[in-house]
């Protein structure tokens, strides 16, 4: 698939941007590429595998065999024949996304993973994540930055997070962080792309913030 028929929707944690594109390739009938679990899945490997001082980084990152595949519509993502779609959704793992997506090494695989996904895909891809539009597919058919105040994305995570003990201020404080570290890092950090159409979904409806990328989709006739 030519890397232009892609929809590529980024933004910050919280923003909207996993279910917002999950309903759109519902819609479509598109092939939703969830980044974020990627690099979740990934950074849970480093952290429960990695031996710093038995294992070479570049080495251990390369050996990672990572399944990526749609189930009867839901997610199955492995690791070396390990189920790992449930796990990743664990808070203290988004923190751990964070840390390790930093790793230019970490990038490259992933985005390496993600380009394999579009090229196996027999559908039009929509990517969500932080730098598929600026950085991954800048030649991207449709460019969407999804945002959103940080203390309304701080109270959707704790909607998402029914049995967590955090407070929304420490859920705040997590998200803060989060896009400092998003924002600053190195190599592909946290942007907008120039070409990208911005949404703020802070006093949106979900199904408007649909009926906008709708719009915006059939506008262009792309699906």
């Amino acid at each position: 698939m030519d890397k232009q028929n892609i929809i590529a929707v980024d933004g910050p944690a919280g923003s909207g941007k996993s279910s917002v594109t999950k309903a759109i390739a519902k819609k479509f009938n598109l092939n939703h590429v969830d980044t974020g679990a990627i690099f979740r899945a990934i950074a849970l490997k480093i952290d429960d595998s990695f031996d710093e001082f038995d294992d070479d980084f570049n080495d251990f990152i390369d050996s990672i065999k990572l399944e990526y595949e749609k189930v009867d519509g839901d997610l199955s993502l492995k690791i070396d024949g390990v189920q790992m779609s449930g796990k990743i959704r664990e808070h203290h793992v988004s923190a751990l996304a964070s840390k390790h997506s930093a790793n230019i090494m970490v990038r490259k695989k992933v985005e390496n993973i993600e380009k394999q996904i579009v090229k196996d895909s027999k559908q039009l891809c929509i990517l969500e994540g932080r730098d598929i539009g600026a950085f991954v597919f800048p030649d991207a058919i449709l460019k969407i930055y999804l945002d959103a105040s940080v203390n309304v994305r701080a109270k959707r995570r704790m909607g998402e997070l029914e049995d967590s003990k955090l407070t929304l201020d420490e859920l705040i404080k997590d998200i803060k962080d989060r896009d400092d570290q998003d924002m600053n890092r190195v190599h592909a950090p946290l942007t907008k792309a120039e070409d990208a159409i911005l949404i703020d979904t802070s006093d949106l409806k979900f199904e408007d913030v649909v009926e906008k990328i709708s719009q915006l989709i059939t506008s262009k006739g792309i699906a």
